[in-house]
């Protein structure tokens, strides 16, 4: 059974993936990038809904 599921995660592996595009975080004060050192990927932010199409176009799901 274990060699079943070795089966599916490669058949997995080769499906396109959805990548959902990031924005910068900026400071409130006065809009400069925020900084977060302990934790870098807290310094960007998904860009909200009107992103879902060019993230579908640039990951190849937007195909077809």
């Amino acid at each position: 059974m274990g060699h079943q599921w070795v089966d599916i995660s490669l058949a997995w592996d080769d499906r396109p993936r959805f990548v959902q595009n990031k924005a910068p975080k900026v400071t409130a004060s006065d809009m400069s990038p925020a900084e977060w050192p302990a934790q870098p990927d807290h310094e960007w932010c998904p860009p909200g809904h009107g992103d879902l199409y060019p993230a579908m176009l640039g990951t190849a799901l937007g195909d077809g």
